[in-house]
């Protein structure tokens, strides 16, 4: 079930992103100070949201007032096809998805994002297909994923990213 401070949260136009995210939201609701933008609670696999199925998940979001719902970070973009599509059958408003560049990895001791900008690019183009309103990247994404994005998806559909 979604928690009493993320309904709340979202009531004050407040968006989170994870478990820990719901923990400082309880602490700023409690100290009143719930002004800072979160990002919406990330999935922890295409089924669930932190343990919730999404579509009870979404239609609490939209019960509490948000305008806007959708899914950020943890899956790379080709996994993130599939938690769009769920989210779209469930939801007529809008939906953002900002999926990660792929999986990190870590090479000679560096972070590395595996999806490279041409695969973020077409995965992104069959969310954009779903019907999904706002399209972008999280963690990894660079320049060059974003504008691969949106030289493809303005070449092959509709709509703004």
């Amino acid at each position: 079930m979604v928690t009493r401070s993320v309904l709340t949260a979202l009531k004050k136009g407040l968006i989170f992103d994870s478990a820990m995210g719901s923990m400082l939201i309880d602490a700023e609701l409690a100290a009143g100070r719930a002004s800072e933008s979160w990002v919406i609670e990330r999935p922890v696999e295409v089924k669930k949201v932190m343990g919730n199925p999404v579509p009870a998940c979404m239609t609490a979001i939209l019960e509490a007032g948000a305008a806007v719902v959708g899914a950020n970070c943890t899956l790379d973009s080709e996994r993130m096809i599939a938690l769009a599509q769920v989210i779209r059958r469930v939801v007529k408003t809008p939906i953002l998805i900002f999926p990660n560049a792929g999986s990190l990895d870590i090479n000679n001791g560096k972070p590395h994002y595996t999806e490279d900008a041409d695969t973020f690019a077409e995965n992104m183009l069959r969310i954009k297909s779903l019907g999904v309103e706002a399209i972008g990247g999280c963690c990894g994404t660079t320049p060059t994923h974003i504008r691969h994005m949106r030289e493809k998806v303005h070449q092959h559909c509709c709509g703004f990213l």
